[in-house]
């Protein structure tokens, strides 16, 4: 326990020499990152302030029978006392938690849960007051400076970019055919209720939902939905039943099961275009190799990210050898949703369109469950290096990610940002272009070996889930079991503690398709399935 005096002059209430404001603070620990805090304000701090803010009221009101200023100093404790309390309690609120935090090196997580309304100001001996807090646990950071990292490295040869260019484009220009039945991977648009115990808890218009074996949602499973809805034609309602996915905030509810109703409106089927030229004269190119420099730029684009998620993946397996970190339940839900956001900020910049992005949201959803600690260590170590090396993300470069995601989007960088920052997620932007800045940093000031990927080929690169699979057999390949187990060593039972899945889903309409015509595309969808 120790005695601290603080400046009040930061608050903007110092006259001439700064006044002092003296506490004891008591801290104890009460559970994974969380602190129970006693402070106490010595009367002497207490009775400067209140003396002080008399005055200056004294100065500013009348006294019946006397001018302003003039009355006697009893009569103005007596009438504006109250009203002085109530004037100064902010500031000493916030002067001595500001004082406790600074004091003793506290990262709060969350506000202070105490409201300075609800604690009286004695009129006689020292001002006692509690609180919990949760606060970043402390972390060392590892050595960042002279590490040895290996990066892979592709040939983009003629036949790759050509290979892709087929694959990619041709379902890039691929058209919706509307059917009469449904098969196994049609598309099935319509209205999608759910029910739970008899009452309907939320609907869904325009749902697009593909005709498979298991329906995922972010929160529940339908089994054996393809023969459900085998056969169902358009006008039709097809009943199933979900189950729901327990997780720490749904483990109580009595029920598991939900009961959802499908009005179909439509049965399509995705068709890829039938040649690369079809698809460069839909989009009013002279040739294909407008397609094939189109697809060197984004193969270049997907192999710089994966680069750079192999390098970042080979620091976090160092970093996370050291590293201890007990986190409560309700942090791991936070850190899950912001990693699905940061996640979705990265996917965007590599060059990934919102539609290939929504098109493996439940992947994206399981991802940023997983790796919810390891990242929450990573985004410490990270903020720790930025401060030791001055590393700072501007207002400017933010401004321009927002305007560069605003286009990739189809949507102002007005709008977006004001979205953004109605949401609180403006700061996701921030989050990630420091690690990115970092990490850049970490890999200048290390000795990075290149070795070349043979056995590769161009549709490990197409989609997320390819890029995943390419990159956990090249970690393994290239280091081991052993430091890929590092990764994930420090995984907290999520069976018990996994958050709600949240939805990646950023509010994009299906894939464009230069080649197809209103009449040959399902409606617009609201993407309710993971």
């Amino acid at each position: 326990m120790a005695e601290h005096e603080t400046s009040l002059e930061s608050a903007g209430l110092a006259t001439g020499e700064a006044p002092l404001i003296k506490q004891t603070v008591e801290i104890s620990d009460k559970g994974p990152c969380l602190k129970h805090i006693k402070v106490t304000i010595a009367r002497e701090s207490i009775d400067r302030l209140l003396e002080e803010k008399l005055e200056d009221l004294g100065r500013q009101h009348a006294i019946p029978g006397f001018r302003p200023g003039k009355a006697p100093r009893s009569l103005v404790r007596r009438h504006l006392e109250p009203q002085a309390l109530e004037e100064i309690r902010p500031t000493l609120f916030v002067t001595s938690i500001e004082d406790v935090m600074k004091s003793h090196n506290l990262q709060p997580i969350t506000m202070p849960n105490i409201d300075p309304l609800t604690v009286q100001i004695p009129k006689e001996g020292p001002l006692v007051y509690e609180f919990d807090l949760e606060v970043w646990p402390e972390i060392q950071v590892p050595p960042y400076k002279g590490l040895h990292l290996k990066r892979p490295v592709f040939a983009i040869t003629e036949d790759v970019v050509r290979q892709f260019a087929n694959e990619h484009f041709r379902i890039w220009g691929g058209r919706y055919e509307k059917k009469e039945m449904a098969e196994e991977g049609d598309t099935l648009v319509g209205t999608l209720s759910i029910s739970r115990d008899g009452e309907k808890v939320a609907e869904f218009p325009d749902v697009r939902l593909v005709c498979e074996k298991e329906l995922r949602f972010k929160d529940a499973i339908a089994r054996n939905f393809l023969e459900t809805v085998a056969g169902a034609r358009a006008g039709e309602t097809r009943e199933f039943v979900i189950e729901m996915i327990p997780t720490q905030d749904t483990a109580s509810e009595s029920s598991t099961t939900g009961q959802a109703q499908l009005r179909i409106e439509g049965v399509y089927r995705f068709h890829p275009a039938e040649s690369l030229e079809a698809v460069a004269e839909a989009a009013g190119l002279e040739s294909v190799e407008g397609l094939y420099q189109l697809a060197r730029e984004i193969l270049q684009n997907r192999i710089e990210h994966f680069q750079m998620m192999f390098l970042r993946e080979q620091i976090l397996a160092l970093w996370m050898r050291e590293t201890r970190l007990d986190l409560p339940p309700h942090l791991l839900r936070q850190l899950h949703v912001r990693n699905l956001r940061r996640r979705v900020e990265e996917l965007l910049q590599a060059g990934y369109s919102p539609n290939e992005i929504n098109r493996h949201s439940e992947a994206l959803v399981r991802e940023a469950l997983t790796v919810a600690v390891s990242d929450i260590v990573a985004q410490m170590i990270v903020q720790e290096i930025a401060e030791i090396e001055n590393i700072e993300v501007t207002e400017e470069e933010i401004q321009q990610r927002v305007e560069e995601v605003a286009e990739e989007m189809g949507e102002t960088p007005r709008r977006l940002r004001s979205r953004l920052e109605r949401e609180g997620r403006i700061q996701d932007f921030a989050l990630a272009l420091l690690e990115n800045k970092v990490l850049r940093f970490v890999q200048n000031q290390s000795d990075i070996e290149d070795f070349p990927v043979n056995d590769f080929s161009p549709t490990d690169l197409l989609t997320l889930d390819s890029q995943k699979t390419l990159l956990n057999r090249l970690f393994k390949q290239t280091f081991g079991e052993q430091l890929t187990s590092q990764l994930r060593i420090h995984m907290l039972n999520l069976e018990k503690t996994q958050p709600a899945a949240e939805s990646a889903n950023i509010g994009t309409t299906p894939p464009e398709s230069p080649s197809s015509s209103e009449e040959q595309s399902p409606p617009t969808p609201t993407e309710a399935a993971g």
